[in-house]
């Protein structure tokens, strides 16, 4: 009887330990992701808000085609290709280091979804032209013919997480505070109140 319960604390034990020494890896592992992960958060959000790249979104909300030329994005007008190729390769990007994991989307989308969505829909017409471009023959056979596919990836994530409402949404999740609004005063400036984000 007494080795029976010897056996089964010296089990127990055993296991809390695999235990511990699983979540500790674990933990380690989610560290290192981190680590990585900080750099290149930080280069993006330099890249993204850079006086050239917000020219460059400007340009395309302004200018880009509502009906895009054959030929996908090299026959777009020397006024905006290099720019659509800019920020729509810098979206794809984005969207490529969420699907892989190497950061979180909620980083991107609770900051740049707004920018993600404005550029998606002025550019929707030249995506789909470059996207019926590479069906034709200029393309090796065996070679990809997507164009974009992450950025789609990263749209429909702004969606599917409440469009408009999608960056509202992660911040609430986050605990993301708002100051309240100064009624007494008649205008918009900041309250020391603070309320919860989904009250403003």
């Amino acid at each position: 009887m007494l080795s029976e319960i010897v056996s089964l604390v010296s089990l127990v034990v055993a296991l809390t330990a695999v235990w511990i020494a699983a979540w500790q890896v674990r933990a380690s592992l989610r560290s290192t992701e981190r680590t990585n992960a900080l750099p290149v958060i930080s280069e993006t959000f330099h890249e993204f808000r850079s006086a050239e790249f917000r020219a460059s979104v400007a340009n395309l909300i302004e200018n880009a085609p509502a009906r895009a030329p054959a030929g996908g994005f090299n026959a777009l007008s020397e006024e905006i290709r290099e720019d659509a190729y800019k920020v729509c390769y810098f979206f794809d990007y984005m969207g490529t280091l969420i699907a892989c994991k190497i950061i979180g989307e909620g980083i991107v989308i609770g900051v740049m979804g707004t920018r993600v969505m404005q550029i998606w829909q002025a550019m929707w017409p030249a995506i789909e032209s470059e996207r019926d471009h590479r069906q034709g023959d200029s393309y090796a056979k065996d070679a990809p013919r997507g164009f974009l596919v992450y950025y789609e990836h990263l749209v429909a994530r702004v969606v599917e997480l409440g469009g408009k409402n999608a960056a509202s949404n992660l911040q609430r999740s986050l605990g993301i505070r708002r100051l309240a609004k100064s009624d007494d005063l008649g205008s918009t400036a900041p309250n020391p109140t603070v309320s919860p984000l989904s009250q403003t």
